[in-house]
C-alpha cells in the first residue's frame, strides 16, 4: 500500500472530523465548518454536499457511524424494554397496579405506540391491569 503523505493524512483526518460532526446534528454546511474547514458559512453547506457526493471515503465513514450509531441505540432499547419488563412483573407480583400501569406505559412510549398519555384514572388504569394480569 502507498504511504500518504503529510498533506494527505491531515485531508484524511479533516474528512473524518467532518463524518463524525455530521452525524450529530446532520447539517451540512455547520459540520463542515465544524471540521475545520475555511470558507464562508455561506458557502459551506455547497462545499459540504461537494464533500459528500465526490468522496467515497467520507460517504464509507458517514455510512459506517450511521449504523455504529444505530447498532448502538437497538442495544440501549432492548436494555430498556428488558427494565420495563422487569418492573411490570415486580408491579404484578406486588398488585401495584400504578407502577404497572407506569411500565407498560414506558414500553408503550419506547416502542412508539403511546405518543399521547391519558391523564385520568378508572377504565384506562383497570384496562391496563387486566391486560398485565393475562401474562
Amino acid at each position: 500500500m502507498k504511504k500518504l503523505t503529510k498533506r494527505q493524512i491531515s485531508e484524511r483526518l479533516r474528512w473524518d472530523r467532518f463524518a463524525e460532526e455530521l452525524v450529530v446534528d446532520f447539517k451540512m454546511g455547520p459540520a463542515y465548518l465544524r471540521a475545520g474547514y475555511k470558507c464562508k458559512p455561506s458557502s459551506a453547506r455547497v462545499s459540504a454536499y461537494r464533500l459528500m457526493l465526490t468522496n467515497v471515503y467520507v460517504q464509507k465513514k458517514v455510512s459506517e457511524l450511521i449504523e455504529s450509531r444505530r447498532e448502538a441505540t437497538a442495544y440501549n432499547r432492548e436494555k430498556a424494554e428488558s427494565e420495563y419488563e422487569e418492573f411490570r412483573k415486580l408491579a404484578l407480583k406486588k398488585e401495584d397496579v400504578k407502577g404497572g400501569v407506569a411500565a407498560v406505559t414506558g414500553k408503550a412510549k419506547l416502542f412508539g405506540l403511546l405518543t399521547d398519555v391519558v391523564e385520568g384514572r378508572g377504565t384506562f388504569a383497570k384496562a391496563l391491569h387486566e391486560a398485565m394480569k393475562d401474562d
